[in-house]
């Protein structure tokens, strides 16, 4: 339980920053596409005895370099997206059909088993905490600017391609070290969720980034908990709730759009006012 406690927070931490660029950039079938894709390098991991993760990790990072090979313009991630993972997929389950523990591996890959986190697995995490932070605390203006605007990046002669590349990578290794955490089907609840659920709720970028963040964290160790205590599955569990969250977020969503559509208070009733002074001068004139 330490294990995944520790796993938990330095993933979701991770996840829930990367969830901001994910969600702002339309990504989310990205999210899915490299844990299927990493599958096939765990399949040959598990059959050769090479870190499956490790494999897994290189497989879903050198998918990338096809990725980010389109313009930003043309948006053909998801085409690229959908033939590599069904190639790596297809070739995982011809790999693992030849492995003695393949229902366990399977199972694994599929549903994830934090509760079998290792130091090894912790000090991938650790890994990725590190690397990942530090470059979007560094280039995070650059990021955010490829998100929104790469056409301005352009102009500004950004390394637009490079920066974006550099994004999509750290997708792709937090999706596969996030795979014990909740395994490759519910993987990209992980990863869109809370970015979601930050958009709902605030407005600044900063601000979004954080509570993405924070929203992550408490998912995966609240999820933890309940599962422990209700003997239910790890990741379905913190997807189950972040799901929650994000249908308790589009409330405040409605409320906050409601709001903007009413205008400030007691502007209704001057509005109503106005148009009826408008409509008694027009019966006079007439």
């Amino acid at each position: 339980m330490q294990n995944a406690f520790l796993a938990g927070i330095l993933v979701a931490f991770i996840a829930g920053l990367l969830s901001f660029f994910v969600y702002h950039r339309r990504l989310a079938f990205l999210g899915v596409g490299m844990s299927h894709v990493a599958f096939g390098g765990l399949a040959l991991g598990s059959l050769t005895g090479l870190p499956p993760y490790l494999c897994g990790m290189g497989f879903a990072a050198v998918s990338t370099f096809f990725i980010a090979g389109q313009a930003l313009d043309d948006r053909k991630e998801d085409i690229l997206v959908g033939i590599l993972f069904s190639f790596s997929m297809a070739l995982g389950l011809i790999l693992l059909s030849y492995s003695r523990g393949y229902t366990n591996d399977l199972f694994a890959y599929l549903f994830g088993d934090i509760l079998s986190v290792t130091t090894g697995d912790l000090v991938m995490a650790g890994s990725l905490f590190a690397v990942c932070g530090l470059l979007l605390l560094v280039f995070f203006k650059e990021f955010v600017l490829v998100v929104f605007d790469p056409d301005f990046g352009r102009v500004v002669r950004y390394p637009v391609k490079l920066i974006h590349h550099l994004l999509l990578v750290m997708i792709a290794v937090s999706v596969v070290v996030s795979i014990k955490i909740v395994g490759l089907i519910l993987i990209e609840g992980l990863i869109i969720l809370p970015g979601a659920i930050a958009a709902n709720i605030a407005g600044r970028y900063r601000l979004q980034m954080a509570l993405s963040a924070v929203v992550s964290v408490l998912s995966v160790c609240c999820g933890i908990l309940l599962s422990a205590k209700l003997n239910w599955p790890a990741g379905a569990t913190v997807i189950a709730l972040l799901a929650l969250v994000y249908f308790v977020s589009l409330f405040f969503r409605r409320r906050a759009t409601r709001r903007v559509e009413a205008g400030p208070p007691g502007e209704a009733g001057r509005r109503g006012a106005a148009e009826r002074r408008g409509a008694a001068e027009r019966g006079a004139g007439n």
